[in-house]
């Protein structure tokens, strides 16, 4: 069992407010996500990204730290856009850090930062047309997985929508034995059980980093 492991395990949901309270986020780069930045700046063409700028278009990161991936989906998109995290530490030092940045030169759409639990917070009004899952699912112990997936399809509800996940940490069938992570470690296989056919179709696929993929996903 891996010390992040052990920490979860043991503290359950509120292990991660303990991390972010000791400042224990070797995951906090301090920037956003560079494939999907690189995506959103040049959208694939299999990717049916809502347009730049358009109305009624609300985005959600979960697990977001920081908010660095929220920034980039309102600087970048212009949309309404929402960063959710269980710990309250970590959503007071995003509301500190976007509050810092300069005022931007060109409209951006709205940024607004949440703790709440990604499993059982109050839907707004239209749920969310898009989404970025950073790693947040190797963040939860495998026991929620199902749930993950089952969540995801209710807060992006409509066809068209669209899932984004950085697939990380991939990993082959002896890694997997080991139980490593960090936390958990996966595989393209969960994500596309978790994921099913009826109700998303796996439309671009492309470079996530080390030992990650870039995956988008559209709601049928």
């Amino acid at each position: 069992m891996t010390s992040f492991q052990a920490i979860i395990a043991e503290h359950a949901s509120e292990g991660w407010e303990k991390l972010w309270k000791a400042t224990t986020t070797p995951w906090d780069k301090g920037f956003a996500n560079p494939p999907l930045v690189a995506l959103l700046e040049k959208v694939p063409q299999e990717v049916k990204m809502p347009e730049k700028g358009q109305a009624g278009i609300r985005t959600l990161v979960a697990g977001c730290g920081r908010g660095y991936d929220v920034e980039a989906f309102s600087r970048l998109g212009g949309w309404d856009s929402w960063g959710l995290d269980l710990s309250e530490t970590a959503i007071e030092e995003a509301k500190s850090w976007y509050s810092s940045l300069p005022t931007p030169s060109t409209p951006i759409g709205p940024v607004s930062f949440h703790a709440l639990d990604f499993f059982t917070f109050d839907l707004p009004s239209g749920a969310f047309n898009l989404a970025f899952d950073n790693t947040f699912l190797c963040a939860l112990p495998p026991s929620l997985r199902s749930a993950w997936g089952t969540r995801y399809a209710a807060l992006l509800p409509s066809p068209g929508s669209l899932l984004i996940t950085r697939a990380y940490p991939l990993m082959d069938a002896a890694e997997m034995a080991k139980g490593t992570g960090p936390p958990w470690g996966l595989n393209m296989e969960i994500y596309q059980t978790l994921l099913p056919e009826e109700s998303w179709k796996k439309v671009w696929d492309g470079e996530g980093g080390e030992k990650g993929r870039l995956v988008v996903w559209e709601r049928v």
